[in-house]
């Protein structure tokens, strides 16, 4: 089974009364328009310090929203840091990212779930780094917030 994570994009007055009722936020973010699977801790750590800070908040960002659900709080972006995390994402290349994928490191460093391999980038982690961009693109096209969780 192991650690998930989802998002979830939803408009300005759903963040509003998610922020008015936290303890919605579990319910809302559980139809998630993204899901990324193991490979959010990767991504993660291909993003730290090596980007715009912006988009370090792809994966962890945001203010915490309603109790510990196992694997700590939702997470939430409203529209306007959504909307930045986008365009430091676009701003963001692939090959930075690629430069920084080293799997003898990252599993020196326990970078869940581990196991990784040469191939991991191009084969798994890359698409879904596109899966997030668009992600965030889409929210903030829309002019949308992002909710974030582990399950």
């Amino acid at each position: 089974m192991g650690i998930h994570m989802i998002a979830r994009r939803i408009g300005v007055e759903r963040w509003q009364a998610v922020l008015a009722a936290p303890e919605t936020a579990w319910t809302v973010v559980g139809e998630p328009d993204l899901d990324l699977d193991k490979a959010w801790s990767g991504l993660d750590y291909l993003l730290d310090d090596a980007v715009p800070e912006e988009a370090r908040a792809a994966i962890r960002g945001g203010v915490p929203i309603g109790e510990d659900q196992g694997y700590g709080p939702v997470r939430g972006l409203d529209p306007p840091m959504a909307a930045a995390v986008a365009a430091a994402l676009d701003a963001t290349s692939l090959d930075a990212l690629r430069s920084r994928y080293e799997p003898e490191v990252m599993e020196s460093l326990d970078v869940y779930p581990g196991g990784w391999q040469g191939d991991d980038f191009d084969g798994w982690l890359s698409q879904r780094f596109a899966d997030v961009c668009a992600f965030y693109r889409s929210a903030a096209a829309e002019g949308e917030a992002a909710l974030l969780t582990l399950t």
